[in-house]
C-alpha cells in the first residue's frame, strides 16, 4: 500500500509540471459585425482640451467596472487612428463601461452606456 500512495504521489507531482507555451498571446480582436439586438457600437474620439485637434497615437482603455478601472484591467485596449483620433470598440453588450484615454502626462476619465442597436460617439478630452 506505501508503494501504491508513493508510485501516487509521485505521478501527481510531475504530472502537474509546466508546459512550455511558446505561442504569442493575441489581442482582443474588435467585434465589427452586429449579432444580436443587445449589442450596441461604441465609438470614442479624443480631442486636446480645447477641443480642437485630435489626438492620434492616444491610448483608450475601456473597462467594465470603476474597480477594473482602479485596478487597471482593461477589458479592451486601443490606439486612436492618425489622422482621425478616434478609437473604434466596435460592438459591445448592453451596458455601463468606463474609458480612460491617456497621452504622456496629460489623460481623461469617462463613463459611458452602450445601448442595443445604437450607436454610442463618445468624445474625451485630454488635461
Amino acid at each position: 500500500m506505501k508503494y501504491f500512495f508513493f508510485a501516487f504521489i509521485s505521478l501527481m507531482i510531475f504530472a502537474c509540471g509546466k508546459t512550455d507555451s511558446s505561442q504569442p498571446i493575441q489581442p482582443n480582436q474588435v467585434i465589427t459585425t452586429d449579432s444580436s439586438s443587445f449589442n450596441g457600437k461604441l465609438v470614442v474620439t479624443v480631442f486636446d482640451r480645447n477641443a480642437i485637434n485630435v489626438q492620434p497615437g492616444t491610448l483608450v482603455s475601456l473597462f467594465v467596472s470603476y474597480d477594473d478601472l482602479l485596478r487597471r484591467f482593461p477589458l479592451n485596449q486601443l490606439v486612436t487612428e492618425s489622422n482621425t483620433g478616434i478609437a473604434n470598440f466596435g460592438y459591445l453588450l448592453n451596458g455601463n463601461y468606463y474609458l480612460c484615454a491617456q497621452k504622456g502626462f496629460l489623460s481623461d476619465t469617462s463613463m459611458v452606456q452602450v445601448l442595443g442597436q445604437r450607436t454610442i460617439q463618445k468624445s474625451m478630452y485630454l488635461r
